[in-house]
């Protein structure tokens, strides 16, 4: 059966709307000097936001939860917490479980058949909160750890960028962002061994290249964690795995059209619209390409 590894990269024609001259400027301002040579975009490979949703509202992170071993807290947070953005099932059983934690035959009445139940129907019949968060669905419980692992590797990423457009003198573009700023250095400040390197992915097994072992000493103690307690007690999975991520992405085969009026904000002074065409390589986010480019 084919999976994601069998994609090579992804083509992208997006559509940014509801701009007007000032941000489609610095669209193409962006874009100028994010461009390398061959006519592509490069930019820092930043997870997504879309990794971070059992990041619940700024309650925190439920990995980090998982290796202080609290897991009634990690349960909480990866499904007793409603976020905004909840619809449908997701948001009866949050808010369900935010109103009834605790009482768990109360809950259970509150919210219909769905894959997370079961932790509930565990705690209802007097199981531990490990035995009930080992309930959930597998695919939760490892995007749970993903997530945090994410939120550590684009922290090392920032201080990174941050730390090679100072030493340039190369001005970077910031983005603001719920999970840390994006901080993007300039194309002409990224040297062929910057653009060539891999970040580990925190774990126990990471062996992390001498000139980040500043970085990441000083991001894992802000964190209160270190390599080595990136575990879960009393689990065997899920589990902090390891691996390798580029630390620049490239868009090919870039390009933007000129500015045109937007036919969806006829009447509006940000009534400006733009089309680009991109192709990034499997795992980058193209979401993240558009907040390099101010978006």
């Amino acid at each position: 059966a084919a999976d994601a590894s069998v994609i090579a990269a992804n083509r992208f024609t997006i559509v940014v709307r509801a701009l007007d001259k000032r941000q489609s400027d610095e669209m193409l301002r962006r874009a100028a000097l994010l461009l390398d040579s061959d006519g592509s975009l490069l930019f820092v490979n930043y997870f997504g936001d879309q990794r971070f949703g059992s990041a619940r509202h700024g309650e925190g992170f439920v990995g980090r939860a998982l290796i202080d071993g609290d897991f009634e807290k990690a349960l909480r947070l990866a499904i007793g917490t409603p976020a905004r953005k909840d619809s449908g099932q997701t948001r009866s059983l949050t808010r369900a479980l935010a109103t009834h934690w605790g009482h768990w035959e109360t809950a259970l009445a509150s919210f219909g058949h769905m894959p997370e139940r079961a932790s509930i129907e565990a705690l209802a019949r007097g199981a531990s909160f490990m035995e009930a968060f080992q309930a959930l669905p597998k695919f939760t419980q490892e995007i749970c750890v993903e997530a945090y692992q994410s939120h550590l590797w684009n922290a090392i990423a920032r201080e990174l960028a941050d730390a090679l457009a100072n030493s340039t003198a190369q001005s970077a573009f910031e983005a603001e962002d719920i999970f840390g700023p994006l901080i993007f250095p300039r194309a002409a400040a990224l040297t062929p061994a910057f653009r060539e390197m891999a970040i580990p992915t925190p774990s126990p097994r990471s062996i992390m290249p001498e000139c980040l072992s500043e970085i990441v000493a000083g991001i894992l103690a802000d964190e209160g964690v270190s390599l080595e307690t990136l575990r879960i007690p009393g689990l065997s999975r899920p589990y902090f795995g390891g691996g390798d991520r580029p630390f620049v992405s490239r868009a090919r085969h870039w390009t933007i059209s000129e500015p045109s009026v937007d036919e969806f904000t006829l009447g509006v002074r940000a009534n400006m619209a733009c089309t680009v065409c991109f192709e990034l390589p499997r795992g980058a986010y193209a979401t993240v390409l558009l907040r390099a480019l101010g978006q």
